[in-house]
C-alpha cells in the first residue's frame, strides 16, 4: 500500500465521510469547508489523480461531459488497520509493549477510552 501525503489523506478522509459517487466540485467544497483549506479544483484534481494511480480510488465518467465521480477502493477502517499495523512494525520493532506504552502514556485519555482498552485486553485469547 503506497503511503499517502497529508493532503491526499485529507481528500481521502473527505470521500470516506461524504460517501462514494462524489464529483470533483463536491470534494473540493467539502474538503475546503471541513479542513479549513482554500484549495482550487485543479489542486484537488491533482490529488484525486494521484489517489487513483495509487489505487485508493476509482474514477468513472458521470453522465455526459468531463465530470467524473470517485469511489474509495478501501474503507477508512481498512486504512486505519493498515496504519496501526505499520506503526507497530516500525516503532515497536515487533514488540507491542513499546508502542502501547508510548500510546497510553499520553495524559488526558478519557476514562471511557481507558475502560474500553482494558475490556479489549481482558477479551484477548492467548
Amino acid at each position: 500500500m503506497d503511503e499517502l501525503t497529508k493532503a491526499e489523506l485529507l481528500v481521502m478522509k473527505s470521500i470516506w465521510e461524504m460517501g462514494d459517487g462524489k464529483t470533483l466540485q463536491e470534494i473540493v467544497d467539502y474538503t475546503n469547508t471541513h479542513s479549513n483549506k482554500e484549495w482550487k479544483p485543479q489542486t484537488v484534481s491533482t490529488f484525486l489523480a494521484k489517489l487513483v494511480k495509487k489505487k485508493y480510488l476509482s474514477s468513472k465518467q458521470a453522465g455526459i461531459g468531463r465530470t467524473h465521480e470517485y469511489e474509495a477502493l478501501l474503507t477508512e477502517e481498512e486504512y486505519q488497520k493498515n496504519q496501526v499495523k505499520e506503526l507497530f512494525k516500525f516503532w515497536g520493532k515487533g514488540q507491542m509493549n513499546n508502542t502501547l506504552t508510548a500510546l497510553f502514556s499520553e495524559k488526558g485519555m478519557e476514562k471511557e477510552s481507558v475502560e474500553l482498552v482494558k475490556k479489549w485486553v481482558d477479551e484477548l485469547d492467548f
